[in-house]
């Protein structure tokens, strides 16, 4: 793209316009953006809309792809795309915005991501997974994002510190936000609806990564009738490596319906020795400093045996 010439820019779309832009054949990325410093991509009430007829089985690429850009704005853009099997566990589709390699200053302030892999994903590409990585993405804000037959609405990998969400609400998505090895700072308001796993997953990551300040209001009312069997929100030592989770708060406004598929309940704390096992019941020395739960909890999970919290052996395994 020419803005990568320039070192900045503004990509701005026609507005209202619906943009065709993939078959379903096509592989890759719309757009690439590299080593920026104030980048805006502009999409006022245009819609991006990928070939409705094929079935898409794999993950298919970007559409917009940041590495090592700073100052970035998103906004105004909706998403359309062929209706993804989301409840299988094999990724696919397109992302919608994804951040690598040290992105800062990233402002969503208001996006709708329809039929896609993921509205926004921060990874970090590095060998190096501490709190003081220069690879790890910074100080993003989202708006509004809303998120309808989506794999991930948000995905941070040990990336994403100082990050604000206003509002993510999801609609029948794998799940709405997850959290996978050491971030810290994060304020975010989520409003989901038929989550077909964790909704919320916070886990310490196979890397036995660090969690620190982070604070999670989650809403989900009685409509949400077609869930998978996970719980809303999922904390998690994700290894045997040591994990450490320092002030941590989730405040519930939850109600389970009467009827229907509910899933499990509301929160459920939990460690395996390895990020796909099961219970993991040595002691390994993890640490938790400071872990809140708030809210209100109403009606009971549609899955068996499962209450409104759950944990997993809470005393004798731990370990210090």
């Amino acid at each position: 793209l020419f803005l990568n010439e320039l070192g900045g820019g503004t990509l701005r779309g026609n507005p209202g316009k619906n943009y065709r832009i993939f078959t379903g054949s096509t592989t890759g990325s719309l757009c690439v953006f590299e080593d920026l410093v104030g980048i805006s991509v502009l999409g006022p009430g245009c819609t991006l809309t990928v070939d409705l007829t094929p079935v898409i089985t794999i993950s298919k690429g970007y559409l917009f792809l940041f590495d090592n850009c700073k100052n970035i704005k998103i906004d105004g853009w909706t998403t359309n795309g062929p209706t993804l099997d989301i409840s299988a566990t094999t990724v696919k589709g397109w992302e919608f915005s994804h951040f690598f390699y040290g992105c800062r200053n990233i402002d969503m302030p208001c996006n709708r991501v329809v039929n896609a892999l993921a509205g926004a994903i921060f990874q970090n590409q590095s060998g190096d997974l501490t709190p003081t990585s220069t690879a790890r993405c910074r100080n993003v804000h989202i708006g509004v994002l809303e998120c309808t037959n989506v794999w991930h609405g948000v995905n941070c990998q040990s990336s994403g510190d100082g990050m604000v969400i206003d509002r993510l609400k999801t609609d029948t998505v794998h799940r709405s936000m997850n959290i996978d090895g050491g971030m810290e700072s994060v304020r975010a308001n989520i409003w989901g609806k038929d989550p077909k796993a964790i909704d919320v997953f916070v886990s310490t990551g196979s890397v036995g990564g660090a969690l620190r300040d982070i604070e999670i209001n989650y809403h989900a009312g009685a409509d949400s009738t077609a869930c998978g069997e996970g719980e809303r929100i999922g904390l998690y030592f994700g290894s045997s490596t040591p994990g450490r989770m320092t002030n941590i708060h989730f405040h519930m406004d939850i109600q389970f319906a009467g009827s229907g598929t509910t899933g499990s309940a509301a929160f459920r704390l939990f460690k395996r020795s390895d990020p796909d096992g099961t219970e993991d019941t040595a002691v390994r020395g993890h640490e938790i400093d400071g872990l809140k739960l708030t809210g209100v909890v109403k009606g009971m999970p549609s899955s068996s045996g499962l209450g409104f919290v759950t944990g997993t052996s809470l005393t004798g395994v731990w370990g210090a």
